[in-house]
């Protein structure tokens, strides 16, 4: 929500300088400021977790027969959760 849109909904009401006007526009506010900072959290939650895993990964950025055992496996598997996890956030 922006100040133009604030003004917007005023002007649409019959008082838009009522208290209660005011009051539920602020809770509108204050509501969607929360909603924006949890949506951020989770993204920036989501890339740090990619970035590490990225990190993680330099070693084994080798031809596969230099690697140990299943190690391609679980990386593939944590960054393919990762990637799902950030694309199943709504924004």
């Amino acid at each position: 929500m922006t100040t133009n849109r604030i003004k917007e909904i005023q002007d649409l009401t019959a008082h838009p300088q009522s208290q209660s006007v005011q009051q539920a526009l602020v809770q509108v506010w204050t509501e969607c400021k929360q909603e924006s900072n949890i949506k951020y959290k989770e993204l920036l939650d989501s890339h740090n977790e990619l970035l590490e895993l990225l990190r993680n990964a330099r070693p084994l950025m080798q031809p596969r027969e230099y690697c140990k055992g299943d190690d391609y496996l679980i990386l593939d598997g944590r960054i393919e959760n990762a990637i799902n996890k950030a694309k199943n956030i709504k924004l």
